[in-house]
């Protein structure tokens, strides 16, 4: 398969303290991967500097991190710009902060693609809208346009911000956390609609998450961090069924059965 992005012995620091320590990743087209390990192993950092998203104290030290033959890391922020919401896609952790309360879910999936092509009517913004909500098994997403944010779900409102997401259909879609908010059989629904999502459009995923049972359930490939390095990586059932580091190890033993966590199949 074709390589879609390319991380080579990335570092970052906040301050003088490195977060991120020589980390190299490979994610081919239409692959979905894990970043797999605890809160502060940088896993969530990596992805917004993939992003361009940039912290106050956040620096890039060393590395680079190429996307589809485009470094990232040389463009200016225009071309950047030009690629995150076209090309790269991002689904945040608390669906919440994607949507604007005080305007209807529709107006913002009308003001994101009129962002993009200034020419399309709203009437046809809609349609499109509707036509992406239906495909996350939204159901009546005409009557869903007109609602506020405040007036859906959180598993509404995370499907819906991927919707948007995969208007622009991006080669490559950035989740952080997308599930860890939401309730279990929540959670189980919306890595079904990313599976799905990512057999009908090829579209390669990289997600964050602490939760090894997600990894198992949607992930080919996994890399597990510890202190801002990739301790092991691989396919997922080898990593999982067959893992060499400790660290690992401990993740999988803290995971939870199927029945307890009642993903989907």
């Amino acid at each position: 398969m074709k390589k879609l992005l390319d991380i080579t012995n990335l570092s970052i620091s906040y301050g003088n303290k490195p977060t991120v320590k020589g980390v190299s990743l490979r994610l081919d087209e239409g692959e979905i991967h894990c970043l797999v390990g605890g809160t502060g192993s940088g896993k969530s950092t990596i992805l917004h500097a993939i992003a361009g998203i940039s912290s106050k104290g956040v620096h890039i030290t060393a590395g680079t991190i190429v996307f589809d033959d485009t470094d990232l890391l040389a463009v200016d922020e225009k071309k950047r710009r030009q690629l995150l919401g076209s090309r790269i896609a991002l689904v945040f952790q608390n669906p919440e902060s994607y949507f604007d309360s005080l305007m209807t879910v529709g107006d913002q999936f009308v003001e994101f693609l009129q962002y993009r092509n200034p020419a399309m009517k709203k009437e046809t913004c809609l349609e499109v809208s509707a036509q992406a909500l239906q495909e996350m098994r939204l159901d009546d997403p005409e009557r869903l346009l007109k609602l506020y944010p405040f007036e859906l779900s959180g598993g509404m409102l995370q499907r819906s911000s991927i919707a948007m997401a995969m208007l622009t259909k991006p080669k490559l879609l950035l989740a952080d956390e997308p599930t860890s908010a939401l309730d279990i059989v929540t959670q189980a629904k919306i890595l079904g609609e990313l599976i799905v999502l990512n057999k009908n459009t090829g579209t390669a995923i990289l997600m964050v998450t602490h939760n090894m049972k997600v990894a198992e359930t949607l992930a080919d490939t996994v890399s597990v961090m510890y202190s801002g390095k990739i301790v092991e990586s691989g396919d997922t059932q080898t990593v999982l069924h067959h893992p060499s580091n400790d660290y690992t190890k401990e993740l999988i033993r803290s995971m939870p059965t199927m029945e307890e966590a009642r993903l989907i199949e």
